[in-house]
């Protein structure tokens, strides 16, 4: 950040600021990247597509489908914008192809972000509420866990925010007009949600901002260098969203878009009429955004894979915090800042708001930052306005509270998180290379796309794939592989098909190899269960013998 000589001469109060700042930046990347290998316990079914694809474009610069460097990649049908793919490309050529290469863009983001939170709150208030924003934000429960998966959304968080820092910026020095313009562009590229928020984030900035932006406009456009970045990205992103809302790159938002949601009504056409009924639902999306059951305790529409077992997505006791921030944004004189933080806020649902999932608290994760900044402005009241005789008790139960809800995740976490991150893929594919080879291996695919793991954990060979890829379509969004090569098949079976083939791997679950299959039957060379505890086996292995 500063050179030695410069730190040298700053003045003992900002020499402190910084180390705070690293020492902050430090507990982040490490609550980000400590036991990243195995926790969460197994890769999604995105992950491990994500990371394959970037071991082809490596390998052959071509995605597993065989094309030449996509800027949206197909994804088990879907088509996802590729930007994570080639973040992951550098890390894949220096650790190979494992879960730790795949999750370090999502790592690094996730700590680039704390220090983008420290800019944009330094831009907006001062130094001390900087820090503590970053402090809040560097032990989020939401923005931790986030941090740790290969998600393209956490990448997109901190691209966004950073973007709108040099927004901000531009308006008393046009020589941050080109790295917003870039950073909020290449949101397009990274994950979907962004073709609505940040164009609605911007909008805003732009009415907070007017007067300054009316100032700026013309030197911003003054220098060559901006007009040609201008009307490059203008460009880029106009043929990018043709691509991505016509064809089969636009089925993802018609299949999820609340719009295309259209039963049956009967009654009375003027309380139940689809625009009523769709604006019911947006409605209740958007507020359940809001709701204790989401922030404070896990709520029955929470997935595990979406937050900490048990937990809600802040802790319990930053609910005093930001009531008190609110009170700290009521007063304030700078209603810039101020509209700011709120329209931050009160945007960032909105994209997740017109899906048909009732909420996801992946997609709603940039509203992570309004929160964390508001939360710190409310730590930054009560440690100012309040007596020691008051603070010291309540922030003993504070602290209390981030180091159990830590505790739970890294200690406590695997039953929880291991089925919701397909826990077992990897302990199956182990053991089949380190045990006797057989002819043929039959993989049940009842959790869908088992055939992304074989290609992750083998390591199979991008350009040999590419030749002898069996995608096949199923709908308007989806589709399945059914094999790889002539040794492994992707399908269901039951147990009485296994002594029909000798020499043979196979992999399923209780379903298809039930409790009352003869494990002690001669012709059954290897028997193991894949477990989870308190919970049914991931997948149980049989091998059959020779003869």
């Amino acid at each position: 950040m500063v050179s030695w000589y410069t730190y040298c001469m700053l003045s003992k109060k900002t020499k402190t600021s910084i180390l705070l700042l690293v020492a902050i930046l430090t507990l982040g990347f490490l609550l980000r990247f400590y036991k990243l290998s195995t926790l969460p316990p197994g890769l999604t079914w995105d992950e491990a597509g994500l990371g394959y694809n970037a071991y082809s474009i490596l390998k052959t610069a071509r995605d597993e489908h065989g094309t030449f460097l996509p800027l949206t990649f197909k994804s088990f049908g879907d088509y996802k914008p590729g930007l994570y793919v080639y973040l992951a490309v550098p890390f894949i050529a220096l650790t190979g192809l494992t879960e730790v290469a795949v999750r370090l863009p999502s790592v690094i983001a996730g700590t680039l972000a704390i220090f983008g939170v420290y800019l944009l709150v330094n831009q907006l208030f001062d130094k001390k509420k900087a820090l503590l924003a970053a402090l809040v934000l560097s032990l989020s429960p939401w923005h931790i866990h986030f941090s740790r998966g290969a998600w393209e959304v956490n990448i997109f968080t901190t691209v966004l925010l950073f973007a709108i820092y040099f927004f901000i910026r531009s308006l008393k020095n046009s020589r941050y007009f080109i790295p917003w313009v870039l950073l909020a562009a290449s949101t397009i590229f990274i994950y979907q949600g962004a073709k609505m928020l940040t164009p609605l984030i911007f909008l805003g900035l732009l009415v907070i901002y007017f007067p300054q932006v009316k100032k700026s406009f013309s030197s911003w456009l003054i220098p060559k260098s901006h007009k040609v970045v201008a009307i490059f990205s203008s460009l880029l992103l106009s043929f990018f969203f043709i691509l991505n809302l016509t064809g089969p790159a636009g089925n993802r938002l018609a299949r999820l878009s609340i719009f295309g949601y259209k039963p049956q009504l009967s009654g009375d056409k003027l309380f139940h009429n689809q625009p009523l009924l769709t604006s019911q639902l947006i409605a209740s999306r958007y507020l359940y955004h809001f709701s204790p059951e989401v922030l404070f305790y896990q709520g029955s529409t929470i997935t595990e894979r979406g937050n900490l077992p048990k937990q809600g997505m802040l802790y319990i006791t930053e609910a005093f915090f930001l009531l008190l921030g609110f009170a700290a944004l009521a007063k304030l004189k700078n209603k810039q800042s101020r509209n700011l933080v709120l329209s931050l806020l009160f945007l960032s649902p909105i994209p997740a708001s017109m899906t048909l999932a009732e909420f996801s608290t992946f997609r709603a994760l940039f509203i992570v930052i309004p929160l964390s900044i508001i939360s710190a402005l409310g730590l930054h009241y009560f440690l100012t306005k309040y007596k020691k005789i008051i603070t010291l008790p309540i922030l003993f139960f504070v602290i209390l509270n981030i180091v159990l809800t830590i505790n739970i995740y890294f200690n406590h976490s695997f039953e929880g998180l291991a089925p919701e991150f397909n826990y077992g893929y990897k302990q199956a594919f182990d053991q089949i290379n380190t045990l006797p080879e057989a002819n043929n291996i039959i993989f049940t695919d009842v959790y869908g796309q088992p055939y992304i793991y074989y290609l992750f954990y083998n390591q199979f060979d991008p350009a040999a794939y590419q030749k002898i890829n069996s995608y096949q379509g199923q709908g308007i969004d989806v589709g399945k592989v059914d094999r790889v090569g002539d040794k492994i098949e992707f399908h269901q079976f039951s147990h009485t098909e296994i002594f029909n083939h000798a020499n043979t791997w196979f992999v399923g679950t209780r379903g298809n190899i039930p409790d009352e299959f003869n494990i002690n039957d001669g012709r059954v060379e290897y028997y193991s269960e894949i477990s989870i505890p308190n919970r049914e086996p991931a997948f149980r292995l049989v091998k059959t013998s020779k003869l």
